[in-house]
């Protein structure tokens, strides 16, 4: 008996930290949502980037101002992939870029050109 509720408290320990995380990933969408609305960007724009790209977007956009070093720790991937990234926005205009000392920091422009 003692073996079956020690058991069943572990699955509902496991449920529960499912549940937590499930409940941060909202929060977190929530808040994506809410900074497309602040840019005027609508999701059809973003779902036309490969999802390796579109990461690199939500990340930036989150996080305001950023170099490819503060992306990549949010993302888990390297500097030099973000890099790559922004600067493939970068060319496509989505993205101001410019250099502070020996940095280079990104922002998204608020406005796309059409």
């Amino acid at each position: 008996m003692r073996n079956k509720k020690t058991s069943i408290e572990e699955k509902l320990d496991r449920i529960m930290l499912l549940l937590e995380k499930l409940t941060q990933n909202v929060n977190e969408m929530k808040m994506e949502i809410s900074t497309f609305k602040l840019f005027n960007f609508e999701l059809g724009w973003l779902l036309e980037f490969k999802s390796d790209i579109r990461q690199t977007v939500i990340t930036l956009l989150t996080l305001g101002v950023a170099t490819a070093g503060d992306i990549s720790k949010k993302t888990g991937r390297s500097r030099t992939r973000e890099s790559s990234n922004l600067n493939k926005l970068v060319k496509m205009d989505y993205v101001k870029k410019w250099r502070k000392g020996r940095s280079f920091y990104y922002m998204m422009k608020p406005n796309k050109k059409e």
